[in-house]
Formats: structure tokens, sequence, C-alpha cells
């Protein structure tokens, strides 16, 4: 073997065993109303192409991303489908907490996205950083706006002490302004999840003519929405994610920033690195940060194009 210089065929030698692993992925279904989770479901289901050759199966198990119950439903079922490896997003703290010690217990190795979790013993995380991203936030709520105006920060969803994710964005949003910008004002409106499902009830009650900003830490579309049916035009409105309806307000220039966390790369690596991890026995990075993209209706196509042909740099 030293003299030929041989080494082993990894890819040989997993085609060869009769080992086919199954991976499960434990994520909210997107609606109608909020379609971020469209994106992750797209970066498993591509992976899932990819990797389908070396045998290795995805199964996806899909929450509501407003109801604790029926996360802890669907983590239960993914104990009883024993899978070498699970892909989650710990929405909901105290439920993944309890999930993912059952996984450590049963030797199971895991992969955060979206957000995470402290002292757990997660393979990796992708994600962004959420207090620093609300720290990012609040600056540019800072460029925009005079130092004395009222901002507001808007929590839609229920479980709000028990959504790490949001609650870090809005943490680090307040740190940011108490520090940089000592005389502007800011009030926490938090609305329950079933005011986004009821059309009825779908314009929230936002005292428009006291407030010049909105800091949205999720669904921004709604608040757009609610703004453009009052026909206010002077609020300044920061929030997250390119889905399709927050782009339809980015470009009408009711949303002026949205912060992008490309969800489907997110989801995409933490499948390959389960695959890796679990098939080729590497060592996986631990945190691994999604970049804090600033989209505007000025870079919006340019961006957008990017993402598309990023692997396409040949002709």
């Amino acid at each position: 073997m030293e003299k030929t210089n041989y080494k082993p065929n990894l890819v040989a030698r997993v085609l060869a065993s009769r080992e086919k692993p199954r991976l499960a992925c434990l994520i909210p279904f997107h609606t109608p109303e909020n379609m971020y989770w469209e994106a992750p479901l797209n970066g498993i289901l591509k992976a899932e192409k990819e990797i389908a050759d070396y045998g290795v199966t995805v199964n996806n198990f899909l929450f509501d991303q407003y109801a604790p119950d029926s996360f802890r439903k669907r983590s239960t079922e993914i104990l009883n489908f024993q899978p070498d490896g699970v892909l989650l997003a710990p929405v909901f703290s105290i439920q993944a907490s309890g999930f993912v010690r059952k996984l450590d217990t049963l030797e199971i190795p895991y992969v955060f996205i979206d957000s995470t979790l402290k002292n757990e013993n997660n393979l990796s995380f992708f994600g962004q950083d959420p207090f620093r991203s609300g720290m990012l936030a609040a600056k540019l709520m800072k460029i925009s706006l005079e130092s004395t105006e009222t901002t507001a920060i808007i929590n839609i969803g229920r479980e709000r002490e028990n959504t790490h994710h949001i609650r870090e964005r809005e943490n680090g949003f307040k740190a940011y302004s108490l520090k940089n910008i000592p005389n502007m004002s800011f009030q926490v409106l938090n609305f329950p999840s079933e005011e986004i499902n009821n059309k009825t009830n779908s314009i929230i009650n936002i005292p428009g003519t006291e407030i010049s900003g909105i800091f949205a830490t999720s669904a921004a579309h709604i608040i757009a929405d609610h703004l453009e049916h009052k026909g206010v035009k002077h609020i300044t409105l920061i929030g997250y994610d390119l889905t399709r309806d927050n782009i339809a307000f980015l470009e009408k220039g009711i949303i002026d920033f949205l912060i992008c966390q490309k969800p489907m790369e997110q989801a995409f690596r933490g499948i390959y690195a389960l695959f890796h991890h679990i098939v080729f026995k590497k060592q996986i990075r631990k945190n691994n940060l999604m970049p804090l993209d600033i989209i505007t209706s000025e870079n919006l196509n340019d961006y957008l194009e990017f993402e598309l042909n990023k692997e396409g740099y040949y002709e």
C-alpha cells in the first residue's frame, strides 16, 4: 500500500456499505402569511437530491411555527423514527431543549438552523447572530431618523419569551439604541399570531402618527400591509427576509431595509454537515454565521441575480 501510494476510496466504501443513513428535518411549514420557511425547505430538497446517490434519505417533519405543541408532537415522531441525524430549527426554546437532550441520550447528532440554543451539544449551527442583527437594525434606524423621534419594536406571534431569536433581535435593537441613540424613545408592541391568520384583523392598530420608525422582528409584510392600507408613507420600516411579500413592499418603498439571512443556504449546508459527519466521519465547525446582508430597493435586483447565478461563473 505504501509503495503504490494507495488511498481508500471513501465514496466506494460508502456505496458498498449496507448502511443507508436516514436524516430527519424538523422545521416549520410555510404559510401564505409567512413564506420564509419555503426557502429552508428548498435548501433541504436540493441537498437531498445531491446526496441521494450515497443512499442517504431525508425525511421532513413540519410543524406550526406558532404552536409549541406542534413542535413537541413532531419531535416525538422523530424519536420514534430513530434517524441517524437531525436538522432542526429550535424555534421554541423550552420544547427544543427537551428534545435535544433526548437526542443526546440516544447519541444522535443534530444541527441547528435559523436560531440556536446555548450550552447544547449540537454538532453545528448555521444562521445569523440575532443579537447583532438587532443592533444592525438599530443602526439603520439611527441613520434614517432624527435622534429625538420615536420607534416601535413589533413582535408578531405567540410565545415571545420562548422564541430565542425574536427575543435576541429585540434585545440587540434595545442595546444599540440605549447606548448610541439616547434621545430616541421606543416602545415594544406584541401581537398574537391569530391576528395574522384572521384576514379581517390583519390591519393591526399601530399608533402611526406617533411613530417615525418600526423594527419588525418578523413578518414585516404584515406591518407594511397596514401602513399601505392607512396611506402612511413617513414611517421607516426595517424587517427581515427576502420573501415574496416582503420584496413586493420593498419595491414599493414601504419597507426601507430588509436584513437577509440566506435561509436556503442555511438548510442546504446543515444537511451537508450531517452528511459529511455521519458518512465520512468528518469534523464539523460548530458555529457557521451567515452574513448580515442589507437589502434595499436599490440593490435588490442585483442581489437576487447574484444569488441565482452565483454557481454559474463559467459560460
